[in-house]
């Protein structure tokens, strides 16, 4: 997971305002699953899995006027390490 997490740091610091640490990503992704213990299973690729977060998170984004988009390659980064963790 120690690679995830550099890598997520490494993006991280590319994307404008303050985004969420890796953690609270992972954890964020891990509360709104309906699986905690295994949240990506059930999604064929990355692009479905972001569907479903840019769906379920759709109206947080609209009430803080904030958009997921910017996030999105920190996003593969905890999918990639949740899938790696099944």
């Amino acid at each position: 997971m120690n690679q995830f997490s550099n890598l997520y740091e490494e993006i991280a610091e590319a994307v404008p305002g303050e985004p969420p640490s890796f953690e609270q990503l992972i954890k964020l992704v891990r509360d709104l699953a309906d699986d905690p213990e295994q949240p990506v299973t059930g999604f064929t690729n990355f692009e479905e899995f972001f569907a479903w977060f840019d769906t379920l998170t759709g109206y947080d984004q609209l009430d803080q006027d904030e958009d997921v988009l910017p996030h999105k390659l920190l996003l593969e980064v905890v999918y990639d390490a949740l899938l790696a963790e099944q």
